[in-house]
């Protein structure tokens, strides 16, 4: 196991002076389009988190219907693939052995869902997977906290926070998985 740091491109060389033993660049929309150019390789790999927001819209790679704020599927894998292809130039300027990039897969909304459309957000979320387009690097999703803080106002996770659930996936799929701890604590302390 490793220690890491997440950190934004105006952050970076503070993060780094800390010696973490790896980076988790936190994208906003803007940071695929950052110039970053260091003059060598920087002695540490790095993981780049996908932005959640784009251009003041949520990116749902599992959306089942069009809410306001979010963009509709066809529009988050659009951003997505667009997002990954300006991005995965990053990798180079580190000492990555693997280059990732962790997703938030969406599935948000102002109230809360059925479960039953869980199984609509998981065959959404496997066919955004297999049309993203990859030359350097692998997509792991990540755990979501139930009460997703967008925005000024609280929204809700409806999937990829129960365990059973996870497993389930990542069996499916055959995919290695982000686990984020303290999203799980708060789906935990939520669900009892």
């Amino acid at each position: 196991m490793k220690i890491g740091l997440k950190a934004r491109f105006s952050d970076l060389d503070g993060v780094l002076s800390l010696k973490p033993e790896l980076v988790e660049l936190h994208f906003s929309d803007k940071d695929p389009y950052y110039d970053f150019n260091p003059p060598t390789k920087l002695n540490i790999p790095a993981m780049i988190h996908l932005p959640e927001i784009w251009n003041g819209s949520l990116i749902d790679v599992s959306s089942i219907n069009k809410e306001n704020q979010v963009l509709s599927l066809k529009e988050s894998q659009r951003v997505l693939q667009e997002i990954i292809t300006k991005s995965e130039r990053f990798f180079q300027y580190f000492t990555n052995d693997k280059n990732y990039f962790i997703l938030h897969p969406g599935g948000m909304t102002f109230e809360r869902d059925y479960p039953k459309n869980n199984l609509f957000r998981i065959e959404a979320l496997m066919e955004t997977l297999s049309k993203i387009k990859l030359s350097n690097s692998e997509i792991l999703v990540e755990n979501l906290p139930p009460f997703p803080w967008y925005f000024g106002g609280q929204w809700n996770t409806n999937f990829f926070m129960d365990a059973v659930e996870i497993e389930e996936f990542c069996k499916k799929t055959k995919r290695v998985f982000c686990f984020d701890t303290s999203h799980s604590m708060l789906y935990c302390n939520y669900a009892e």
